[in-house]
């Protein structure tokens, strides 16, 4: 399923890989292709992304002013109860 979707991006000029390339480096890559390595390894990845997303929002909440205190928020500047 894969190797076709990838193919019709080849033919489509999107691409420019050889069949061995597609075969042996993508396909056969547990980089580009996790699904490979089964269920739990996805699974576990992509709760490493969900992590990843959470973190980079707290951050950035964070760095425009916002702090988070138990379920509450309060800008830097506002006074706490």
């Amino acid at each position: 399923m894969h190797r076709e979707s990838l193919k019709v991006l080849i033919e489509a000029g999107v691409m420019d890989w050889p069949d061995e390339v597609l075969d042996n480096r993508v396909l056969g890559s547990d980089i580009f292709a996790p699904y490979r390595l089964g269920d739990q390894v996805m699974t576990i990845k992509a709760g490493e992304q969900i992590m990843i997303a959470i973190a980079y929002m707290t951050l950035e909440a964070f760095n425009q002013g916002w702090v988070v205190a138990g379920w509450e928020r309060y800008p830097k500047d506002a006074t706490r109860p």
